[in-house]
Order: C-alpha cells, then sequence, then structure tokens
C-alpha cells in the first residue's frame, strides 16, 4: 500500500513539473557536426554512433538545413562505419545515406559498400541496402543493378524480395526509370504466386502501376488475382481499390462488372474490418449498385455502429451516408443506432450520423433531428456544416411541409456563422429551394433580406440583390423589400451601391405604385462619390420617366452575351461592304470553343509520354499562346500540316473539333485524332501519333480506314501519311473523306471507321546510333472513329434560353419521352445526354446532386447555321430508373430527326 501511494505522489509530483522534454529539443547543428568526429575512431563505439546518426535524423526530419559541406562531411564520415559489423549500426547508416541524398560524385564512393551488402547472405542488410541504391541512384547504375534486382524480387526471404518491391514503386514514380520497371514483369508475376501475404500485397501493387496505361491487361489482371483470392488485409485492400478503380472508368465491360461486384459482396464477410469497410464503401459508390446489394452493405455495415472503436463507427456511419443517397429507406433501418452516435464524443462521428439521419428520417422525425442538430452545430468544422446544410437543404425538397423549421436554422446557420464557405452554401440552398419549394418562397425572400444588413461579404450580397432583383418581384409586391435595398445604398461600398440602385430599377418594372417612392430614393444617390453608381442612378431616372416603353431596356435580356456582340461589331468594322449593310442581332451567335487549352507547356515538358493531343504544346510555348483556345491552336496546326496537300486552302477550313485519344496513354504508340470539317463538306481526320518506343524509329506511317457503317456513300478517302517518326516524336497522318450528300447541302455523314496505324519500323543501335535501313512491316490496331451528331454541332451561349425558345417558330418541334431503364441516377442520365447531343449547356445544367431524384437540362447549339434548342427534363421513376422527356426546338427539321435518333 505504501508504495502504490508513492508511486501515485510521483505521478502527481511529474504531472505538475508539466509535460516530459524530449532529449533532442535543445540540439545544437554545430555541436552534433563536433560529435561526428567518433565515426573517425579506430574502433567506434555502435552505441555512440548510433546515438550521434539519432541526432542528425532529427535534425533533418526538423528541417533543419545542412550546407553541401556540411552534408559531405557527415557523409564520408558516415560511411567509415561500414567497416563495423554492428547490425543496428549499419541499418542507422543506412537510413542516415538516405536522408542526406549524396550527389552523383557521392554516390559512387558508396556504391561498392551498398553493393557488397545486397549480394552477402544477411538478409537485413540486403533488404536495406536495396531500398538505399533504389533512393540514391540514377538511371545509368541502375541498369548495372537490374539483374540483382530481379533476383531479389523472387528472393525465398518475403523481407528481401518487399524491399524489391517497394523500390520497384519508388522507382516508377521517375518517368526516366519506368522503362527498366516494365522489364520486371515475369519476376513481379512470380512473386504474386508467394506464399507469403506480404510479398502478394506488394507485388500486386507494383504490378498494378506497370499495367496501369494498358485496360485489357489490368482487367486481366484483377481478374485473375480475385480467382487467387488475395490473402491478408494489405492486399486485398489493394485489390478492391483496382477494383473500385476499374468499376469507375467504365473500362470493363459488363461480365466482368457483375464478377467485381460478386467478389466485393463476398469480401462484405471478410473477418478483418478494414477490408469489410473497403469493400462496403466501393459498392456504395457504384452507379449501378442493386437493392440487395446495399441491403447486404447495410447488414455487414450495421455491427460496426455498436464498436467501441471510434474509427470503426466513423468508418461505417461514412459509408452509410454514401449509401443513403440513393437507397435512404435501406439504410433506415440502422436510425436506432445511428440516433446513439448523435451524442457521440467526437463531433465528426456525430456530425456524420446527423446528415444520414437527415437523409433516411422520416417526416415525423425533422423537429427532432433539428434540435439535435441544433445542439452541436456551432462547434463543427466548417465543411461539416457545408454537409449538414446541403442535408437540410435535401430534406426541405423532401418534405415541404416542414419547410418553415427547416428554412429557419439555414437562415440562423447563414447569419450566425461567421465561416464564407457556410454562408455561401446557405444562400445557395435558399436560391435553390425557391424554386422547389413554391410555399415558402416569401420566408425565403424575407430570411435573405435579413441576411445582407449584416453580411460582410461584397460577392455573397451582390449575388443576393441580384436574386432579389430578379426573384423578388416576380408575382409578388415588392414593397416590404425596398428598405433592405435602399439601405445598401447608403451604408455600402461602390460595388453594392451600383447593384442595388440596378435592383430598385428592376422592382419598378414590376410594381408600377413604386415609382414616386423609388425616385426619391434615387434622386439622394445622384451625386454618388463613384462614377459607376451615378450612372446607374441616372439611367435610372431616365428609365422612370418614359415609364412602361423603356421596361425592355431592363428587364429583357440580350440575345447573345455582350462578347459576341463586340466580336461582331468589330468585324463589321473591317469589312467597309458591311457596313452599308443594316447590322442584324439575330445574326450574332455565341460560339463556344469546343476545348479548353489541353495542357501548359510545363506539364508538357515534365512528361515523356504524354498523350499526344493536338495541339501538342512545345517546351518553348508562351503564356499567351497557351491561353489560345485549343480548337483555333489545332486549326493551326492543321492548316501547317496540310502545307504540302494538293488544292489545299486554308479559307476552306470550317470547324476544328476537340481531340480525342484513341490509345492508352502508356501504349507504344499514342494516337489522337482531331476532326476538321471543311465548306465544300469534306471531313478531315487528322491523326497525331507519337512513338514512345526506346531505340525505335517509324517510316511510311499511314492510317488505313475501313468503313463500318455510313448514312451517305463515300466517294474516296485521300490518304497522306508521315515520312518519318524517332523516338519521342510526333508525326501527322491525315485522312480526307469525300461523301455524296445528292445536292443535299444540309446532309451530313453520320458514319464510322475502323482504322489501324501502319508504318516500316527501324531498329537502331543504342551504342552507335545507326538505324536500320530495311527495317520491318508492322501495325497497330487503334480505336474506331465516328462521326456522330456532335461533330457537326457548334455550342452556342443565350442568355435567355426561355425568351430564345419562345421566340423561335415552333413548326420544326420534336418531343418524345424515354425510359433509361440501364441509368439508376439523374446525374449520371444527364451527363450521358450532354456527352450524346455535345451541346453547350445552359447556366449550372450539369450541376445535379448524387441524390437528385428529378432535374432539368437546357442545351443549345448551332446546326449548320440553323440555331437548335432542347430541352430535356428528367425524373428517377419507383422502378429505380430514370424517364426523360425531351423537346427540341430547331430552324432545321433534320435536326430533330438526328437528336432523337441519336437518344433512341
Amino acid at each position: 500500500m505504501a508504495s502504490a501511494m508513492t508511486s501515485e505522489k510521483r505521478d502527481d509530483a511529474e504531472f505538475e513539473q508539466g509535460p516530459v522534454q524530449s532529449p533532442f529539443d535543445r540540439l545544437d547543428k554545430s555541436a552534433v557536426l563536433q560529435e561526428t568526429r567518433i565515426f573517425n575512431d579506430s574502433h567506434p563505439n555502435p552505441k555512440k554512433c548510433a546515438a550521434v546518426i539519432t541526432k542528425i535524423l532529427y535534425l533533418v526530419n526538423k528541417g533543419e538545413n545542412f550546407t553541401r559541406d556540411e552534408s559531405t562531411q557527415v557523409f564520408f564520415a558516415a560511411t567509415k562505419l561500414f567497416m563495423s559489423h554492428d547490425v543496428m549500426l549499419r541499418r542507422m547508416v543506412y537510413l542516415l545515406i538516405k536522408a542526406l541524398r549524396p550527389s552523383e560524385e557521392e554516390v559512387i564512393v558508396v556504391t561498392s559498400s551498398l553493393t557488397k551488402d545486397m549480394t552477402e547472405g544477411n538478409d537485413l542488410y540486403r533488404a536495406s541496402a536495396i531500398r538505399v541504391l533504389c533512393k540514391i541512384t540514377d538511371t545509368t547504375l541502375l541498369t548495372q543493378l537490374e539483374r540483382f534486382l530481379k533476383q531479389a524480387i523472387v528472393d525465398k526471404n518475403p523481407f528481401v524480395a518487399s524491399a524489391a518491391l517497394v523500390s520497384g514503386l519508388d522507382l516508377w514514380e521517375t518517368p526516366q526509370n519506368q522503362p527498366i520497371v516494365r522489364r520486371w514483369v515475369k519476376e513481379i508475376q512470380m512473386a504474386l504466386d508467394s506464399r507469403d501475404r506480404m510479398v502478394q500485397a506488394h507485388a500486386l501493387a507494383l504490378m498494378s502501376r506497370v499495367k496501369e496505361g494498358d485496360r485489357q491487361s489490368m482487367v486481366k489482371l484483377i481478374s485473375d488475382t480475385m480467382q487467387r483470392r488475395m490473402g491478408g488485409t494489405l492486399g486485398s485492400v489493394t485489390l478492391i481499390r483496382l477494383a473500385r478503380r476499374l468499376l469507375g472508368d467504365g473500362a470493363a465491360d459488363a461480365r466482368t462488372k457483375a464478377s467485381l461486384v460478386s467478389y466485393l459482396e463476398g469480401c462484405l464477410d471478410d473477418p478483418s474490418h478494414t477490408v469489410m469497410i473497403e469493400a462496403a464503401r466501393t459498392l456504395a459508390g457504384f452507379s449501378a449498385l442493386s437493392g440487395a446489394t446495399a441491403s447486404k452493405i447495410v447488414t455487414a455495415v450495421q455491427l460496426l455502429l455498436v464498436s467501441s472503436d471510434t474509427v470503426s463507427r466513423f468508418a461505417a456511419a461514412r459509408t452509410l451516408h454514401l449509401l443513403s443517397h440513393k437507397f435512404p429507406d435501406a439504410v433506415a433501418v440502422t436510425n436506432p443506432e445511428l440516433e446513439q452516435l448523435i451524442y457521440d464524443n467526437n463531433s465528426s462521428l456525430a456530425t456524420m450520423a446527423i446528415t444520414t439521419l437527415l437523409k433516411t428520417g422520416s417526416e415525423a422525425s425533422v423537429d427532432k433531428l433539428m434540435r439535435m442538430i441544433s445542439s452541436f452545430i456551432y462547434d463543427v468544422p466548417e465543411d461539416f456544416k457545408i454537409v449538414i446544410v446541403e442535408s437540410v437543404e435535401s430534406l426541405c425538397e423532401k418534405y415541404p411541409s416542414k419547410a418553415a423549421t427547416l428554412l429557419k436554422f439555414i437562415s440562423d446557420t447563414m447569419r450566425e456563422d461567421s465561416a464564407r464557405g457556410v454562408k455561401d452554401a446557405a444562400v445557395s440552398s435558399m436560391i435553390r429551394l425557391f424554386d422547389k419549394v413554391h410555399t415558402s418562397q416569401s420566408n425565403i425572400l424575407a430570411y435573405l433580406c435579413d441576411f445582407i444588413e449584416d453580411c460582410e461579404f461584397e460577392d455573397l450580397l451582390i449575388r443576393v440583390l441580384s436574386f432579389l432583383a430578379d426573384c423578388g418581384c416576380v408575382g409578388r409586391n415588392p414593397r416590404p423589400y425596398v428598405r433592405y435595398v435602399f439601405n445598401r445604398i447608403i451604408l455600402e461600398s461602390a460595388k453594392i451601391r451600383a447593384a442595388a440602385v440596378q435592383c430598385l430599377v428592376r422592382f419598378t418594372m414590376e410594381e408600377p405604385s413604386l415609382r414616386g417612392d423609388i425616385r426619391t430614393l434615387l434622386s439622394r444617390a445622384a451625386n454618388d462619390a463613384n462614377d459607376e453608381v451615378r450612372d446607374r442612378v441616372a439611367f435610372g431616372l431616365r428609365i422612370l420617366d418614359e415609364g412602361e416603353s423603356a421596361q425592355p431596356l431592363v428587364s429583357a435580356p440580350l440575345p447573345v452575351s455582350s462578347r459576341a456582340i463586340e466580336n461582331a461589331l468589330t468585324k463589321r468594322l473591317e469589312s467597309p461592304a458591311a457596313l452599308a449593310e443594316t447590322f442584324d442581332l439575330n445574326s450574332v451567335h455565341d460560339i463556344v470553343d469546343e476545348a479548353a487549352p489541353e495542357a501548359s507547356a510545363s506539364s508538357a515538358a515534365s512528361s515523356a509520354s504524354a498523350v499526344p493531343v493536338i495541339p501538342v504544346l512545345s517546351d518553348s510555348t508562351t503564356a499567351e499562346e497557351t491561353a489560345t483556345p485549343a480548337a483555333e491552336v489545332a486549326a493551326a496546326e492543321f492548316t501547317r500540316a496540310l502545307a504540302d496537300m494538293p488544292g489545299f486552302d486554308a479559307s476552306q477550313l470550317a470547324k476544328s473539333g476537340a481531340p480525342r485519344l484513341l490509345t492508352d496513354t502508356e501504349a507504344e504508340y499514342s494516337v489522337g485524332v482531331v476532326k476538321h470539317h471543311l465548306l465544300d463538306g469534306r471531313i478531315v481526320l487528322h491523326f497525331r501519333i507519337r512513338n514512345t518506343v526506346d531505340f525505335v524509329s517509324l517510316s511510311d506511317v499511314r492510317v488505313e480506314l475501313e468503313l463500318l457503317e455510313s448514312s451517305l456513300p463515300i466517294v474516296d478517302v485521300q490518304v497522306v501519311s508521315c515520312a518519318s517518326i524517332g523516338y519521342d516524336e510526333t508525326g501527322d497522318v491525315l485522312c480526307v473523306v469525300t461523301s455524296d450528300n445528292g445536292g443535299d447541302e444540309s446532309a451530313i455523314n453520320l458514319c464510322s471507321f475502323s482504322a489501324v496505324l501502319h508504318f516500316m519500323q527501324h531498329e537502331r543501335d543504342p551504342d552507335s546510333g545507326d538505324v536500320d535501313p530495311d527495317g520491318v512491316e508492322d501495325e497497330y490496331q487503334i480505336e474506331d472513329v465516328q462521326l456522330s451528331l456532335p461533330d457537326y454541332i457548334q455550342k452556342i451561349n443565350v442568355s435567355s434560353f426561355r425568351s430564345t425558345w419562345e421566340s423561335m417558330d415552333d413548326s420544326n418541334d420534336a418531343s418524345d419521352v424515354f425510359e433509361l431503364t440501364a441509368i439508376h441516377s439523374v446525374k449520371e442520365a444527364v451527363m450521358k445526354v450532354v456527352d450524346l447531343l455535345g451541346m453547350q449547356v445552359f447556366g449550372d445544367g450539369e450541376s445535379v446532386a448524387e441524390d437528385a431524384a428529378m432535374h432539368v437540362l437546357y442545351l443549345s447549339g448551332l446546326f449548320q447555321g440553323a440555331k437548335t434548342l432542347v430541352r430535356a427534363q428528367f425524373k428517377l421513376g419507383d422502378a429505380g430508373y430514370v424517364h426523360m422527356r425531351i423537346g427540341v426546338r430547331t430552324e432545321n427539321a433534320l435536326v430533330s430527326q438526328l437528336v432523337m435518333s441519336t437518344l433512341g
């Protein structure tokens, strides 16, 4: 008893003295460098030397800067410790060499010692020496060590084999070393068959990096490994993550996806919680997940909600939150356990539980949930607050009868939280709910007016004022909001004052009875210190004087953007003949660039195996050149490539499409294509080929096309070949396709070709550099090339979709209803339609929530001079698939038929 009391007193005394300080806290670099002199002793003390190395490693990891001379001094002193046979000291020397990162000259000094350690019988030396050598050597020296590394991969000792495999993963991060690692495929495959789980996991990770550029090889690797049943937690998690990547990128066919899902369902019963959670997360994120599989996930994860481990509870709650977006009813069975987690001491876990309950809760539980949230909302991090606000928004849309309670919560969060991100999310939720919960529109406007009274963020204030101008006066008297808007003219900055003036003028257009009062208010701001505010006030007063006749100047949107009008007027001034004609605003279109710049000069230079996009940016590309739209640069590249083509004129080029890759990024020959349209109706397929095979050059490079299907007869296909392509060089091959449209200029050819790359392959001697003049004829299969509807449509912007739709003739309209039985989410359906039609998306039409039950999409485009608009409505049905109603309005009847046939 006495000893126990003495121990307690000692513990109390230590607690009162404060935390124990680290013995390395007050290390002086100069003193430590003096201590390295003991490395030079004829018989160094291993313990003292290890202690000095520990101090140096502490300083390096802490960020202490060692000069080149100091590093060299420590390095050469440490190399003398290779004479010691103490195992622990030798391993400390390995760590020191890696931390110092010696120069190329210094590496040569230590290479022989490391190579000796790598080849002798001590396995601890071998594994550590492999890691150090691969960390400090360059590609030239690595080639000499390749034989030893291959032997190490298949070594019987798992520690040595894993060290070699992990070193291979490190080497792969350097592009220059990747060809060397690719030559280890046979040994890596043997390591995959190892009985040791650690070796299997590391071999799978390295093999996946080597095969990641080849889709078919990756599918085969994953399928074979699933049949082998990878053992161990690390290997299983690695395989699951590879399966997730395969399910997400669309590379696998239906049969492969089914086998992947079956394997992942089996992993739900794995005794390891890590493997089970990883499989559950992967399945929950799968777009084509079935209800039966969702129930299996819930059953497996539910037990972890009552685990004593906080990490396991959070992982389970996070997985259920992801699953609740698509299957809230299936997750609802876990509500009792989730309600208990609301009171967990971990705020992140409590937040995840409450956001999941917001997805799965019933209408009767809304009030209870909101009381729970209000008790801890101000203690959670900003990103979790945003998640909560978005979840409350979804609940408000789901249960409009509870809108009063839910909107008040969003309003309180919007006004009382100081973080800009939270305020922005709350304002966005309010604006979206305005269009979805019509019975609460007045409350939403009132909450937004209260918000602008004390908001310190200019952009949010201007956004709310713009929203009030657009929606605050539609179908209602805006008088209650005038006071809030006018206060902004008195109290805020010039930008906000200008927006407030514009808002007040808009109010008078919808409610003429306010003109007198607003005229008085605007007159007070006529002498504002800012020019922009004064101009807007003068414009507003003039509008009030002219009355209803001036209403289109304020409320009617421009048919096109101001930038498009400016460009049209600039071109008009350049042509004296055009000045004699009347300017027609209806002839102006917002043409949208079909591709953004593909890459900057730095990114192109940093990747030797970069995709051969068109245009290819060189090391000398300037910042001004990278700002050029890709379609314009592609046209310039196309013009230069066709300089030798008979009868070509640069003015014939009508449109250049966006680049598309026809091979994998890591393929031996990377091929990209751009489709160009000429004014005479011909289509030019511009292939750009990059040769990534070292010591090989190509000659007489051409692409042979074989017609698969076509809507019009093909008259001729003219091929312009490339004379030669050296290693890491690019070349252009052109195929000019001529179709017979039968005299109908509006007819288009929807066709597809199979494409094969043909060339003569010449090997180059790596020593002399001589190239074999004879060569061997070879071919390389690339993906099919299709000419579809998007290739003939130019994207255009419209400032107001509704007004543009109503102004167009409806005689060519077409509409239909589709049941998309293979698509199980609204977001996926929207992305699919946008991709199929290739038209410009109006507004934020592509911003679709993962769990959205309905959505409206607006598209605009120009088809051979004919303006075309598409309106599509999506709804997730009770059967789990998406219903789509689509309408087309166009100036060309052919387009309506093409759009319907494309979607059908």
